[in-house]
């Protein structure tokens, strides 16, 4: 007969007492730390071969690919079922109330900024003395997300369109400027540039104090 230190031993080894309280699957042989490594890798990667040699080269950890590939795809098919089971709740809510922010802390006023542009890239195995710069521009893509915060008024601080956005010159200018010039030839070589109107100088725009504060914000880039 076995002893029972042997036999507890054994059964602690295929059902580790603790998996319940630290948050993982009963079968799952990685801590919940490392086991968010390895289905980021297997999600991320070009393949479940490349996360093994990335998990290896970054975590320091030996993960065969099978593993990566059924956790991966284990941790994929329960997200897709969270967002299934959220959907359905959305859909069961009225309408009042799917309005409503999922979150408590909702800002006072939020702006979303877009913008782009083109910046080239440098090639670091290139010759330094070579001149040859075509195909390393790329178009970068920015956002910023604003949270701010604005004092109510009882009139609009800001009755009247500000004259910089109905000046046609500036108007004209700001419009070349959107995917190459626009107009004939003769018309971009007579165009000049005008001046652009400050705040001070344009009676209708609203003041730094009655305008939004800005509190936090968030920048994302791609290119």
């Amino acid at each position: 007969m076995p002893s029972q230190s042997t036999s507890a031993l054994a059964a602690a080894r295929l059902f580790f007492p603790v998996t319940s309280v630290i948050g993982v699957e009963p079968d799952c042989p990685f801590t919940p730390a490392m086991l968010k490594k390895v289905s980021y890798a297997g999600a991320q990667s070009a393949s479940f071969v490349q996360a093994t040699e990335d998990l290896k080269a970054l975590a320091e950890v030996q993960v065969s690919r099978e593993r990566v590939q059924r956790w991966t795809k284990r941790i994929g098919n329960q997200r897709v079922s969270q967002i299934e089971e959220q959907a359905e709740a959305y859909q069961g809510l009225s309408l009042p109330d799917r309005g409503r922010s999922p979150v408590d802390q909702v800002p006072q006023v939020v702006c979303v900024q877009m913008d782009g542009g083109r910046i080239q890239i440098r090639d670091r195995q290139e010759d330094s003395d070579s001149r040859e710069s075509k195909g390393y521009w790329r178009e970068s893509l920015v956002g910023c997300c604003l949270s701010m915060t604005s004092e109510e008024q009882s009139a609009d601080p800001c009755p009247t369109i500000p004259k910089t956005f109905v000046d046609p010159a500036r108007i004209s200018d700001l419009s070349r400027g959107i995917k190459g010039f626009s107009g004939t030839s003769k018309q971009r070589k007579t165009h000049r540039p005008t001046r652009r109107p400050t705040a001070s100088a344009d009676p209708t725009c609203w003041s730094k104090a009655s305008s939004p504060h800005v509190q936090g914000s968030t920048c994302l880039a791609n290119d």
